[in-house]
């Protein structure tokens, strides 16, 4: 037998149908928006916790720059010929009391490396620059400055940088040496002083007779001195208590802290005293001008060529921060020179 149903009861159990429908699909729709809500509120939180954990890791870095800077504002200038001996250091936060974050700082002497923007033909021809490609640099520089050593692959063209291997990281663009004497003080400007004041400057160190010679020789330039002196011993007396006239910082190269590829590039320098100076720095590092002048390897000759280039100490330093908290890192690189930055640069 057929049920039989009337046409109004067939439209109102299909209109049920169409609500319960409708209804499904609106709880289905419900369900996926608070899903994606959800997902996108984790996605948010861990954005946030990323961002956070950056922010740490670069608080983290910025630490390690203060505790690098307080090791160099609060030791004395012996300490960066006395322990630099391979022109790097490391500090690790591991070495340090517990900290809720972790940071690295690499630090590394900018003066035992050749100044590109003031290095000779001749000095970049040693460093491993064919005469073509040092040229090059030199005609480069005389138009602008060099403001990076990257730079170098503008100034010799595409692929100069793989070409000249690994020289790149023997040059600086911030090499500075302090011009104080042996008391700390600034050494006296030649042509500037009396020979009062110089006898009396070094304590007595540089006799009267050679501070006399001097005020009337009235040079201007570390490479006279030569001139004046008359054995290598005078010469001893004098270096480390005077500097140039114009009282130049920068381009000098410290014999501590230099490679020999560094050291080799210094006028004057025989194969024979790079070695020597190498080898004695390690027991006895140089801490004078004047124990240069006084080795065996080292003749008088020599001073007028390697003057302008030679120191024992440098005034800044390059300082690779890397800091970490949980999964942020955070690098930084900058060059720090007598209390103060003079690059900075964030990854």
């Amino acid at each position: 037998a057929f049920r039989h149903f009337a046409p109004g009861r067939r439209r109102a159990v299909k209109a049920r149908g169409y609500v319960l429908a409708s209804t499904l699909s609106i709880l289905l729709l419900i369900s996926t928006i608070a899903l994606a809500v959800s997902f996108m509120g984790r996605l948010e939180h861990k954005a946030a916790e990323r961002r956070s954990e950056k922010r740490q890791a670069e608080l983290a870095a910025r630490s390690g720059l203060a505790f690098a800077e307080s090791k160099l504002d609060n030791l004395e200038g012996a300490y960066f010929s006395l322990v630099l001996l391979d022109h790097t250091e490391t500090w690790d936060s591991a070495d340090l009391p517990a900290l809720p974050f972790s940071f690295i700082v690499r630090l590394e002497d900018e003066a035992g490396k050749l100044d590109l923007n003031l290095a000779t033909v001749e000095m970049l021809e040693r460093l491993g620059f064919t005469s073509q490609q040092a040229q090059g640099i030199v005609s480069w520089r005389e138009e602008r400055p060099f403001a990076a050593v990257w730079e170098l692959e503008e100034a010799l063209g595409t692929g100069a940088l793989q070409e000249t291997g690994d020289l790149a990281s023997f040059l600086t663009l911030w090499s500075r040496s302090p011009n104080l004497n042996p008391e700390g003080r600034p050494k006296l400007q030649l042509g500037n002083f009396t020979a009062q004041e110089l006898v009396a400057a070094s304590g007595g160190e540089v006799s009267s007779s050679v501070a006399e010679r001097l005020e009337r020789a009235q040079i201007t330039q570390l490479s006279q001195l030569a001139e004046v002196v008359e054995n290598k011993e005078e010469l001893a007396e004098v270096v480390d208590w005077i500097a140039d006239a114009e009282g130049a910082d920068r381009g000098k190269i410290n014999i501590n802290t230099a490679p020999v590829e560094v050291l080799r590039t210094i006028p004057g320098f025989t194969d024979e005293l790079v070695e020597i100076i190498y080898q004695r720095r390690h027991s006895a590092p140089f801490t004078r001008l004047a124990e240069l002048v006084r080795l065996d390897a080292f003749s008088l000759s020599f001073w007028a060529e390697c003057a302008a280039w030679v120191t024992v100490g440098s005034s800044a330093f390059s300082l690779e921060a890397e800091g970490s908290y949980r999964q942020g890192i955070k690098r930084i690189f900058a060059v720090y020179s007598e209390g103060r930055y003079l690059y900075w640069q964030e990854d």
